[in-house]
């Protein structure tokens, strides 16, 4: 069944570690909803910040529609080398919660689909954070 959005519908992207001292923007945390709200929770060590701002209802589409096109939550074996960043995706709809596997930061040049659904996320992220989030090659 295609990835639809729906009024409850919640989409949750994260990607980094907080702890891990080589990734300068530490555990990333969007999170959208279906009525367009968007949230960033970014965590380093002690560290909390936090963007909020608004998504148009066709870039959730859009997020959702990619990602039923790269075969979510499916996702291909592939190493993840120890200390690398992962991403994950979680939506919650219609009360059911679904999630893919981790994957690795850089495993996603090997998986075209995925590819192009995180760089929509990773824009959101960076252009909700006014490009906090965005001055290193990671996220953009």
């Amino acid at each position: 069944m295609p990835l639809a959005l729906r009024d409850d519908t919640r989409i949750e992207y994260s990607s980094g570690n907080r702890n891990a001292p080589g990734d300068p923007f530490g555990e990333v945390i969007l999170s959208l909803s279906a009525d367009g709200r968007a949230r960033i929770d970014n965590r380093i060590a002690t560290l909390h910040r936090v963007w909020e701002g608004r998504v148009a209802q066709a870039t959730l589409q859009r997020a959702l529609v990619l990602l039923d096109r790269a075969g979510f939550p499916r996702v291909a074996a592939h190493p993840i080398p120890a200390g690398s960043s992962l991403r994950v995706v979680r939506i919650t709809s219609g009360g059911e919660e679904t999630r893919n596997l981790p994957i690795a930061w850089h495993a996603t040049s090997s998986m075209p689909e995925y590819r192009e659904a995180f760089q929509l996320l990773d824009s959101i992220v960076v252009e909700l954070s006014q490009k906090t989030l965005g001055e290193d090659p990671k996220l953009t």
